[in-house]
């Protein structure tokens, strides 16, 4: 690195450029990103200027098709005297994503940031997935110590993720909106809603500092959903929610399914619950379902686990179509 320090009183300059070499993220590594740095201080506080540049780009996934060989970044940010962080710009071109977004304060000491993402190159990251996405966003704070208010907007065009029954869901141009608080570590969700072509979702809750999830969701579905020799047709809708801890999450899942075609057992009116736990072993919960049939009512239920490369059913039983 190379660099000229200057100063006066208590304010200070620092001017250089720098390089670091083999730099890893997520497994995506850069083998040199290097560029000019300023870090300053006066009496408003401290400020950052950067314009980054990476070489040899190498890895597979989500983050590799997103950054790609050489990817560049602008970043100008101040921390204010009273502690608040005010990130002024910010622009990321990479392969398969582009960020263009800009931060001020206003007359009262509010802050705010806003911009918008394009997100392309998707095939290279998973078989299958293929389009882009546009994202528009804004945060918001009124003063020290307030909570980050954060509206998100993100549209799909002719978008898939390479799973096919998830796409079918979604359609090419699904829609996410997206309000938010956040503050000292805390997430508030006041509402998150998912519009796709054949499903409607909507979510809110809270995730704490500590990590500790709150959510409720609600959603409906239009069929059909195959499963094996299994099919589900008609309208499906249902609730859901999260809780438990960040790195240790819990789902639990009702849904009530109007028809499901299992080969020579046909049922109506279904209702199953899903708990879903994530274990240090291997995830884990349990499925139960009840229905009408023709021949009387159907319940079955099991435990389930995924041990690496499989899955294991324990405690299973089914008593329907005569068969217990």
């Amino acid at each position: 690195m190379q660099a000229t320090v200057t100063a006066q009183g208590g304010d200070w300059r620092f001017a250089g450029s720098g390089v670091v070499s083999e730099a890893q993220l997520g497994g995506y590594g850069l083998a040199r990103v290097s560029g000019p740095l300023e870090l300053s201080r006066d009496k408003t506080g401290y400020e950052l200027e950067a314009r980054l540049t990476g070489a040899g780009g190498r890895g597979s996934g989500v983050i590799a098709a997103l950054l790609g060989g050489a990817p560049s970044a602008v970043v100008e940010g101040q921390r204010l005297s009273n502690g608040q962080m005010l990130l002024k710009r910010l622009d990321v071109s990479g392969r398969g994503l582009k960020v263009e977004a800009t931060g001020g304060r206003g007359l009262l000491g509010g802050l705010n940031f806003k911009g918008k993402a394009q997100v392309s190159n998707l095939a290279e990251a998973r078989l299958g997935a293929s389009g882009r996405a546009d994202l528009d966003w804004s945060a918001a704070q009124s003063g020290a110590g307030a909570p980050w208010t954060i509206t998100l907007d993100a549209r799909g065009d002719r978008f898939a993720v390479g799973m096919a029954e998830l796409d079918r869901l979604l359609g090419g141009k699904p829609r996410l909106e997206a309000q938010a608080n956040w503050q000292a570590g805390r997430l508030a969700v006041a509402k998150a809603s998912l519009d796709g072509a054949a499903l409607d979702a909507s979510l809110a809750g809270v995730m704490e500092r500590e990590g500790r999830l709150a959510f409720k969701a609600d959603w409906t579905a239009s069929g059909p959903f195959r499963a094996g020799p299994v099919e589900i047709t008609g309208r499906a809708k249902g609730t859901g929610g999260v809780t438990g801890q960040l790195s240790a999450p819990r789902l639990d899942l009702t849904a009530e399914l109007e028809q499901i075609d299992v080969p020579r057992l046909p049922l109506r009116d279904g209702r199953l619950t899903l708990t879903f736990q994530r274990q240090a072993d291997g995830s884990s919960g349990q499925v139960a379902l009840t229905a009408d049939s023709q021949y009387g009512p159907a319940r079955a239920r099991s435990d389930f686990r995924f041990p690496r490369g499989g899955v294991d059913l324990t405690d299973l039983s089914v008593d329907a179509g005569g068969l217990k």
